[in-house]
Parts: structure tokens; sequence; C-alpha cells
């Protein structure tokens, strides 16, 4: 997880993405809502780049994939 971070800090979107998708798939003993909240927050950080950059198009994509994401899905939402 650290790693993907790590990654996506240093201007490595697509590889930060594809490390979490990895994890997502391979480690299914780790709580699905901790790799569901960093994907969201790296979605919502790459939609605040495209809105900074002004790619409006692009940072609605990157929103709407955040807010349609599992970390607000009503199964997690309801656990709290």
């Amino acid at each position: 997880m650290f790693q993907a971070i790590a990654l996506f800090s240093a201007d490595q979107h697509e590889e930060a993405m594809l490390l979490i998708k990895e994890l997502t798939a391979a480690c299914l003993n780790t709580d699905p809502l901790v790799l569901c909240v960093v994907e969201t927050y790296l979605c919502v950080q790459l939609g605040i780049e495209a809105l900074d950059g002004a790619c409006h198009d692009e940072a609605a994509g990157r929103f709407t994939v955040a807010v349609n994401s599992g970390a607000f899905s009503l199964k997690y939402i309801h656990e709290l």
C-alpha cells in the first residue's frame, strides 16, 4: 500500500493505480475498505491535478470514479 502511495507521489500515477488493483486481487485477507479508500483518495488527487490544469472533462471523470468507488458503498457505511 505504501509503495503505491510513494509511486503516486513520484508522479507515477498509472503504476500506482495498477499496483492498487493488483493488491486488491492478490490480498484476499486485507480489509477491502482500506484498498477502496486509498484508490478513492488517489482518484480524487488525479481529479484535483486535472482541475488545476484546466482539464475539466478529465477532472469530472476522475471525481465520478471516486464517488462511484466502493469506499462509498452502503455496505461499509453501515459498518461504521
